[in-house]
């Protein structure tokens, strides 16, 4: 048997707004009476851009990439059909996957390249606010929107696409969903980090313990990406970080 108010503390906060909402804590809810609460959670539609996706569907990698983190992030993501390098196309599937989503991404064609079409598409569709970001990697991503629907322009290869999703598209995520970003970790650098001064970096980190283990900056391999567990933004003012340094390091996925 518990006295009343045992269970919990008079006057604590039950579940706070812009935090997530765990399982662990819907017991204590309807212990205290609350049966229904207000959630977001965003709506994403990814559009795979890109020749080659159009013949071999399946050897597009980015999209549930990216749906596993934007579900990481508690938002509903669909994966729409690969397009070909078409501006007219890429501008149709815009304007009509506009209506459904809180935020659009398309994954590749944003490079500088003759095939990359992802802005000229988004610029006929709506608005092209900014092509190019001071970041590395991810130079090449841009925004805009069509309606009043944001619009990203994700680049194609992993790590760039990764670095954008970093900059661009989590927090406008945790925008949508009024969410509070979680915590960051505390960790000492196990070896140095120099940085270029004039672009944003994104440095890939291994967690062991209170060290962090760099496995890359700048230029990111698949290799890297596939062991990372936390990424290190270093701004586009500061050359790196010392051995040794201590750090506030972000989670690639947000927890549970």
């Amino acid at each position: 048997m518990r006295a009343t108010g045992e269970e919990g503390a008079e006057g604590r906060v039950l579940a706070a707004a812009g935090t997530r909402l765990r399982p662990l804590a819907l017991p204590l809810l309807a212990a205290a009476g609350i049966g229904r609460v207000a959630l977001r959670r965003p709506r994403v539609s990814l559009l795979p851009i890109g020749q080659e996706w159009g013949d071999d569907a399946a050897a597009e990698s980015l999209s549930p990439c990216l749906a596993a983190l934007a579900g990481a992030e508690g938002a509903e993501c669909q994966i729409l059909p690969a397009l070909p390098d078409d501006p007219a196309a890429i501008a149709a599937a815009l304007r009509d996957a506009a209506a459904g989503a809180e935020l659009l991404c398309t994954l590749g064609g944003s490079g500088q390249g003759p095939s990359d079409r992802s802005a000229a598409g988004l610029e006929a569709a709506g608005a092209l606010a900014l092509h190019g970001i001071g970041a590395r990697p991810g130079a090449s991503a841009g925004f805009g929107q069509v309606g009043t629907t944001p619009v990203l322009l994700l680049p194609g290869r992993a790590e760039d696409a990764l670095s954008a999703w970093l900059l661009l598209a989590r927090p406008a995520l945790r925008h949508l969903a009024q969410a509070a970003p979680p915590p960051r970790r505390r960790l000492r650098l196990a070896r140095k980090l120099a940085s270029s001064v004039g672009l944003a970096e994104i440095a890939l980190l291994r967690r062991e313990g209170e060290l962090a283990i760099p496995l890359g900056l700048g230029s990111l391999t698949l290799a890297a990406l596939a062991e990372a567990d936390h990424a290190l933004i270093i701004p586009a003012a500061t050359e790196g970080h010392e051995d040794g340094a201590w750090i506030e390091a972000e989670p690639l996925w947000s927890p549970a």
